[in-house]
């Protein structure tokens, strides 16, 4: 997973050295948990909810390292 995405965000990435490795390892492990509770039925809120706060932070995290 991490070779295969990797390389597209290193060409895209905005911010200052970025470790694209750990954010895609990162994003892996988010996806991974959230698919496990929406197979298991855990989830408190739902998988919709939970991956649009997700998306948001990644993307309010690279607008703000952006800025910096």
């Amino acid at each position: 997973f991490v070779d295969t995405f990797a390389p597209f965000l290193r060409d895209a990435a905005t911010i200052d050295e970025p470790d694209v490795e750990a954010l895609v390892e990162l994003f892996d492990v988010v996806v991974e948990g959230m698919n496990r509770r929406a197979v298991l039925g855990t989830f408190a809120t739902s998988f919709d909810r939970v991956g649009a706060i997700a998306r948001a932070l990644l993307v309010e995290a690279a607008i703000q390292q952006e800025k910096v």
